[in-house]
């Protein structure tokens, strides 16, 4: 700093006025009252620089730390697995339970959903009233699980009070999806209306 003053001191500059200038602080800063001024200057100015590199370090690891909770909000959704047989006509019935089940497992893995409930009734879905399928319903509402994962939507609703219930949630976005390894099915109005 000291030669940067000399240099524009010695004429550099072109307004004598500004080499007046700059002689007087060569005079001032040539004693050691004014030594001492500009080391505690430049210690101001690395600490502020320190102080900068702080803050910006401060800054980028908050952001990191929101990305970071921000994927761990985004974990994939839970599903209830539901498989279902009924007791009407068992001469017709495409596929047993444990044969569901296993396929079901399948999917899930392939697919890497996340199971946190099996759940297997045999019980007609002609009328409404089954238990188990109703306490599913129940629990996504309460946020256990946002998906259901079925062999194919006859096996979730085969009456318009069962199938009212699950196009009520999915439309008010408590359950967020259903999964069928049979049935192409995705939460819009188009795929509301097929699976109506």
């Amino acid at each position: 700093i000291l030669s940067l003053f000399h240099r524009q001191a010695v004429g550099l500059t072109k307004s004598n006025k500004k080499r007046k200038f700059y002689l007087k602080k060569c005079l001032i800063s040539s004693s050691p009252l004014s030594h001492l001024y500009l080391v505690r200057t430049i210690g101001v100015i690395k600490s502020i620089l320190i102080l900068k590199i702080f803050i910006k370090g401060v800054l980028l690891f908050r952001k990191f730390i929101d990305i970071f909770l921000n994927l761990n909000n985004m974990k994939s959704p839970a599903y209830f697995l539901y498989a279902r047989k009924s007791t009407d006509d068992q001469e017709h019935q495409l596929l047993s339970i444990p044969a569901q089940i296993d396929e079901l497992r399948e999917f899930a893995q392939r697919e890497e959903l996340n199971i946190v409930d099996v759940i297997i009734e045999s019980k007609t879905a002609k009328v409404p009233g089954r238990g188990l399928f109703n306490q599913m319903l129940d629990k996504v509402e309460k946020g256990e699980a946002q998906g259901i994962l079925s062999w194919h939507p006859d096996r979730l609703a085969r009456n318009a009070v069962d199938a009212g219930r699950i196009v009520y949630l999915l439309d008010r976005n408590i359950l967020t999806d259903l999964k069928f390894p049979t049935f192409w099915f995705q939460n819009t109005p188009q795929g509301l209306f097929m699976l109506s």
